[in-house]
Order: C-alpha cells, then sequence, then structure tokens
C-alpha cells in the first residue's frame, strides 16, 4: 500500500464522515483524487492508475461497494495506522 492507496483511502473515510447518508460515488472519487494529485507537488499524475487502485483496494477488502464506496474495517485500521504513526 502507498501513498495513492492512502490517499483514496482518506478521500473515502472524509467523505463518509461529512456525508453519512451517501456513500461517495466513483466519479465523486475520482474527480477528488485527482484534484489532490494535482494539488501535491509529491505525487505525479501518471502513478495514480485509478481504477487499478480502486479494484485491489477492493479485491483486497479495504473497501466495499455498495451503492458507492465506503471503508471496511480492515481499511479504517490501516488508515488509523498510518495516522498514528
Amino acid at each position: 500500500m502507498d501513498t495513492y492507496d492512502r490517499l483514496l483511502l482518506r478521500i473515502i473515510a472524509t467523505h463518509n464522515q461529512s456525508d453519512k447518508m451517501n456513500r461517495i460515488k466513483l466519479r465523486q472519487l475520482e474527480s477528488k483524487f485527482w484534484q489532490e494529485v494535482a494539488a501535491r507537488a509529491s505525487l505525479r499524475s501518471n502513478e495514480g492508475k485509478l481504477g487499478e487502485r480502486v479494484a485491489r483496494l477492493y479485491i483486497q477488502g479495504f473497501i466495499e461497494n455498495k451503492e458507492g464506496y465506503k471503508l471496511t474495517r480492515r481499511g479504517r485500521n490501516v488508515l488509523d495506522e498510518k495516522v498514528l504513526s
């Protein structure tokens, strides 16, 4: 898991905290992801590979998709570990 994966997890978590009724849709996730990548000088857009990253996070059990994306317990734990360290 790298910076881009954690960025995706953070975007999903932030959205779900601010809008508990609606999960983030792929279109919103993609828009916020690319805005963050463009805003940070340390991230490069050619390394983003959003579709592959979302699919991998889903397969590995970090996110779930039920009418929008949400973190699983495993995803929240990984995000919390990064914040604490």
